[in-house]
């Protein structure tokens, strides 16, 4: 099992001022495991002996850049980034492998919370290991743990992080955990300010969940012009995004197509509530579908559809 760089050095620090044992317990690890990373730090560098990749784990470099060409480029597909990857860089990496990568960086379909993936031991871990610095008020240490992980399950635990000490996608995600605690007019600012970042830094996947959560803002501060304007920045990439990503921009946006359908491509929208009723029936259980159930009966509610709207809110109360 892999753990985070940054975990095992806070590990062998704590072992070393506390005692194996004491650590062990406060961080749920074998006392032999501890042990090992002891004495692999006493004999090598620190930061590479105690960072060793299971052999059928592609590296973290090869992971850097394949998540960097899906940020550049939302519409890249598997195929077009394993062929990138042998061209530039001499590389084979399987179909799967390109997923998996993208997976635990939540930029596939497989977690229903956009920039979420479902969680693996070594992310609970290092949540967990966040968690135990924050209570400690060792708030810059927690933050590097938060930075250095590929996603997370759920964004609550950033909003005990102050901003500047986050990665732009983190405070992305910060933002999407505070969106229903901020004044429009805050959240409009902070969003708009954040999507630009991304845009600079060539993160463009990341980009658009910023711009959805700008979007919300202007919705409620009644800008449906300036919505098509954001709409239009970034429809060339809805195609093949995955679908929790496509829909929470497309269920924004559509709020103000039904108020301002002349500043939209009709086409766009023309199957949008088709499509979406699909993806939310389609869905597996859990937690998630409170939210999308929310945003499906919302947008049949505006488009004067009150059956269905009101069919989807009865699913919803269901799930609580």
């Amino acid at each position: 099992m892999r753990y985070p760089e940054e975990f095992r050095r806070k590990v062998v620090e704590q072992a070393r001022n506390q005692g194996v044992k004491p650590t062990a317990r406060l961080f749920k690890i074998a006392p032999n495991t501890v042990r090992n990373w002891i004495k692999l730090a006493k004999k090598e560098n620190l930061e590479s002996s105690l960072y060793h990749l299971p052999h059928n784990r592609i590296k973290p470099e090869i992971e850097t850049y394949v998540v960097s060409l899906k940020e550049k480029d939302p519409t890249i597909t598997f195929k077009t980034i394993q062929f990138v990857l042998e061209k530039r860089r001499n590389i084979m990496v399987s179909l799967e492998g390109v997923r998996g990568i993208l997976q635990r960086f939540g930029m596939t379909g497989d977690c229903y919370y956009p920039l979420r993936n479902q969680g693996t031991p070594e992310i609970e871990r290092g949540i967990k290991f966040a968690e135990s610095l924050i209570s400690m008020s060792r708030i810059e240490e927690a933050a590097k743990i938060l930075n250095s992980l590929p996603a997370l399950p759920d964004f609550a635990i950033l909003e005990k992080i102050p901003t500047q000490m986050l990665t732009t996608r983190r405070q992305v995600e910060q933002l999407g955990a505070i969106v229903d605690k901020l004044p429009k007019k805050e959240l409009l600012e902070r969003a708009k300010e954040l999507r630009k970042k991304c845009e600079e830094e060539k993160r463009l996947y990341t980009a658009i969940f910023a711009a959805a959560i700008e979007v919300n803002a202007l919705n409620f501060l009644g800008f449906p012009q300036r919505v098509a304007l954001i709409f239009t920045k970034y429809a060339k990439y809805l195609n093949n995004l995955p679908p929790p990503m496509k829909y929470l921009f497309l269920s924004e946006c559509y709020i103000s197509f039904i108020r301002k359908p002349s500043l939209f491509p009709q086409m766009m929208f023309k199957n949008f509530l088709r499509s979406f009723e699909n993806f939310c029936k389609n869905m597996p259980p859990g937690d998630h579908r409170i939210m999308w159930y929310y945003y499906l009966s919302g947008a049949f509610h505006i488009s004067g559809n009150i059956n269905k709207a009101l069919y989807w809110m009865e699913k919803l109360l269901c799930e609580n």
